[in-house]
């Protein structure tokens, strides 16, 4: 099971492996009572990280980094990313390899949980991210942001968050070859969340 610890009420919402899909609509209004309660008295998260892939990736750091939170995460030999080399700004550090799986595994290692975005289902890296935090018995959260809004994601999110102790979030999914508007979904989300965790940052 890829949420450890899940929501005994919501089973219908996040099921088995933390998937969200069918079913959400009703999540905002149904929980949001409860999810205002938590906000103000639940664990804060502290750190984003990720792997810095174009599109999920590298939205999730964008978004801290636009909102001045702390941020960081393992990147391939040689700052990898599918548009070349990632750029000096990001303050990331460097695998001793140059291949993508063994950055992934390590921020898996590195968070606290994951949280996977794609329009649709899990396949290829963001799959092999699910299978990952599984083996490392770390919670994850798959989105599929064909099924949910912004406002609905972020609202499952932040629940998720709290409910799994999230301190350290590592930000995954679709890179911008594989879904063109995965990136700005993923921004808007992150930043989002962000401003409901830390209204003042």
């Amino acid at each position: 099971m890829g949420v450890e610890k899940g929501f005994k009420e919501e089973e219908r919402l996040v099921g088995e492996g933390g998937q969200v899909g069918e079913g959400d609509e009703g999540f905002s209004g149904l929980y949001q009572g409860l999810l205002t309660k938590r906000l103000q008295s639940g664990i804060m998260l502290k750190k984003i990280i990720s792997g810095c892939q174009t599109g999920a990736d590298i939205a999730g750091i964008d978004a801290a980094i636009s909102y001045d939170f702390p941020y960081g995460g393992w990147v391939p030999k040689g700052r990898r990313t599918e548009a070349g080399p990632l750029p000096e700004k990001y303050q990331v550090q460097e695998m001793p390899t140059a291949g993508y799986p063994k950055r992934t595994e390590q921020n898996v290692i590195d968070s606290d949980g994951t949280v996977i975005f794609v329009r649709g289902k899990l396949s290829g890296g963001s799959d092999l991210t699910r299978k990952l935090a599984e083996k490392h018995k770390k919670p994850w959260l798959h989105l599929d942001m064909l099924e949910n809004t912004v406002d609905g994601a972020t609202d499952i999110l932040l629940a998720w968050l709290d409910e799994m102790g999230v301190e350290v979030l590592n930000v995954a999914g679709r890179s911008a070859s594989k879904d063109g508007q995965i990136y700005a979904v993923v921004f808007q989300v992150i930043s989002l969340a962000l401003q409901k965790l830390h209204p003042t940052v």
